[in-house]
């Protein structure tokens, strides 16, 4: 069930109390409701962005109970965790429904663009719920997951006796399958002891042939796009 937003919230105004009609929709109006400034005011005077991309970028949701909206406006949270989007009159809203899944497209020029895939419902791990987000780097029965989160850190810049507040990223990969979920490091070692055992020997001779380090996350995810063909 595909909608386009904005209509969508225009729609709704027009009928009856916006807050009840989005609430019922999956959307809800955040706590300020106002701008972007308002809504991110939790992070003023520190160093560094808690948002994927600084910009709003246009955006498809797909909700856990089914419905997809498309061409939407939308900014990710790193620190909290949250998928926000704003309305034509630059509103910005949070859902009410768990998202299950998103995908950012961040236009690099008028040909070139950055398209990311975002999914949550894996197996809570490392401190993240089941509703955390993923990039999905790559997908199939075998999928390369990425946690990039970001967190709020005070730190003492050398020569000062007053502590900063920074904004901070970790990233972690995961290689996720039907029955497991398993943490990995960008190593040879480490990926392999992920892969079923019969498949080693296939994996090994295509990382060797095609001079991948698997150090680097390009050569990372054509592994697992070959490795999802056996």
């Amino acid at each position: 069930m595909k909608k386009n937003l904005s209509k969508l919230v225009l729609t709704l105004a027009a009928v009856c109390s916006f807050a009840l009609c989005t609430a019922a929709q999956g959307v809800n109006i955040t706590i300020d409701g106002e701008s972007m400034q308002a809504f991110g005011r939790d992070y003023n005077h520190m160093k560094g962005s808690p948002f994927l991309f600084e910009d709003w970028v246009k955006g498809t949701v797909k909700l856990t109970n089914g419905i997809v909206y498309e061409n939407v406006s939308l900014m990710y949270d790193q620190v909290k965790d949250q998928l926000i989007f704003s309305t034509e009159d630059g509103k910005s809203f949070s859902f009410m429904y768990p998202v299950y899944e998103f995908t950012l497209q961040k236009e690099i020029t008028s040909t070139v663009t950055d398209e990311r895939k975002f999914r949550s419902g894996f197996p809570p791990v490392d401190g993240a719920s089941a509703g955390a987000f993923y990039e999905v780097l790559n997908d199939g029965e075998t999928i390369l997951l990425k946690r990039a989160s970001k967190a709020i850190v005070e730190e003492r810049p050398d020569g000062s006796i007053v502590k900063e507040k920074l904004i901070k990223e970790s990233v972690k990969y995961y290689i996720a399958s039907p029955d497991k979920m398993v943490k990995i490091n960008k190593s040879k070692k480490s990926i392999l002891a992920a892969f079923e055992a019969p498949k080693l020997p296939q994996v090994e001779t295509y990382i060797k042939t095609n001079r991948l380090s698997l150090k680097e996350e390009g050569h990372l995810i054509k592994v697992l796009a070959y490795y999802n063909t056996l």
